[in-house]
């Protein structure tokens, strides 16, 4: 069973054993709990990845919403209290404001 720190060679370390890789179709319009998230820094910046506690065979690469709301709960030192206790939202998808791009957004519920 490899761990997410041999994996990315980083410092935090979430186990996905045998979990497999879920696509934004996958996540997107549906009440999700994340049980279990780490931020790397990787090649495009600062990258997620997430479990839900919908998804026990599941994990899935965030966007840069969700990795931006993850980082930010990171740096108030929250991710304790995450783990403990879920963190409930909803992705969906939104067009930029151009209007020529969509993007997974999120939401708490």
């Amino acid at each position: 069973m490899s761990s997410f720190s041999e994996f990315f060679n980083h410092s935090n370390t979430l186990e996905l054993g045998d979990r497999e890789q879920r696509k934004t179709q996958d996540v997107v319009e549906k009440d999700l709990t994340v049980e279990d998230y780490s931020v790397f820094d990787g090649a495009h910046g600062k990258t997620g990845i997430v479990l839900f506690k919908e998804d026990p065979d599941g994990f899935y690469f965030s966007g840069k919403v969700l990795t931006d709301l993850l980082n930010n709960i990171d740096e108030k030192g929250k991710h304790d209290e995450v783990v403990k206790e879920g963190l409930k939202i909803h992705l969906f998808m939104q067009k930029n404001k151009k209007g020529n791009a969509e993007y997974v957004a999120v939401r708490e519920w």
